[in-house]
């Protein structure tokens, strides 16, 4: 993964939508789900790892399955 990258939550799992086509079909609400933008892996002052992003979590029925 790299920064920037969009993961769609989809019913069998996470998809990483990699093409522009992939962003467009889900624009186009034909890919449904919730939305993870990645930005980065950290470490936190414990020394676990944390993926950082950003999550859109979808309530309208029309990006959900």
């Amino acid at each position: 993964m790299k920064q920037g990258d969009w993961l769609l939550k989809t019913g069998s799992g996470w998809r990483n939508l990699r093409n522009s086509e992939d962003v467009q079909l889900y624009l186009e609400r034909r890919l449904k789900g919730d939305l993870f933008v990645f930005d980065a892996i950290e470490k936190d002052p414990q020394g676990k790892f944390l993926m950082k992003g950003h999550f859109l979590m979808t309530l309208d029925p029309m990006f959900n399955d």
